[in-house]
């Protein structure tokens, strides 16, 4: 099973932000840098693999 990853403009602004402080604010753009790779990669891997995981119930509903 494959899939794709949408990131709708809040998400990608709520990102863009996160990246901004890891990498001005706590002055460590390679940590920034690093951050972006690991959640491209862990959203491409659950795009692929929906059924990975467990589900969690207690953060909503089929979740």
């Amino acid at each position: 099973m494959s899939g794709r990853v949408f990131w709708d403009s809040r998400a990608q602004t709520d990102l863009d932000s996160i990246i901004d402080y890891i990498a001005i604010e706590q002055q460590s753009p390679q940590n920034a840098d690093s951050f972006l790779g690991d959640v491209f990669e862990k959203a491409n891997l659950y795009a692929s693999n929906p059924l990975l995981g467990e589900l969690r119930e207690d953060l909503g509903p089929g979740l």
